[in-house]
């Protein structure tokens, strides 16, 4: 989510900073820094969620408790800070550090059509995995392939000395060394 306003300070002056969050309270934050005309970024994932064995996806922040907000230092923070949900703007002891343009634009160039942000695979073929939850858990298997967009791979599984190809969401699995 990104919104976008004339903020209180100058436009060459505005600089990104990371803007922590009551737990849960992002919302809250958001609505109150975008009615006072901060530009802001929300960036958040598509995550696949297993509740009794069923899967379900779920839209959540990239990182829980936190935000980007673009504002002047020091004229605008007082404004951020007395903001509802906000707790406060992440810096080195008493002051905010800003965050660089870059690192903005990079976070929303990985983004989607929808607005997501897309996850890189983390995994390459050959790479040994354990299963994390489900009826495989900790069981051990080679990654073998990505089959969709969707997060969906397929695995090659060991089980007392048979071999067998199983499709599992990558969510479920963590790779280990050696």
């Amino acid at each position: 989510m990104e919104k976008s306003g004339n903020g209180r300070g100058e436009e060459g002056s505005r600089l990104w900073f990371v803007v922590q969050t009551n737990p849960r309270e992002e919302e809250k934050a958001l609505s109150g820094l975008g009615e006072k005309g901060f530009e802001l970024f929300f960036p958040r994932i598509k995550v696949v969620r297993y509740w009794r064995l069923r899967a379900g996806e779920a839209i959540r922040p990239l990182f829980p408790s936190y935000l980007f907000a673009r504002f002047a230092y020091p004229q605008d923070y007082p404004y951020v800070l007395w903001t509802r949900g906000v707790r406060r703007v992440v810096g080195a002891g008493e002051d905010p550090v800003p965050v660089p343009d870059e690192v903005v634009r990079t976070i929303k160039d990985q983004m989607d059509e929808q607005g997501l942000v897309r996850v890189g695979r983390r995994l390459k073929p050959k790479d040994r995995v354990r299963i994390k939850s489900g009826p495989f858990k900790d069981l051990l298997a080679l990654f073998e392939r990505e089959l969709d967009d969707n997060g969906r791979v397929e695995i090659l599984l060991q089980v007392l000395g048979f071999q067998a190809r199983v499709q599992i969401h990558e969510s479920l699995l963590e790779k280990i060394q050696g």
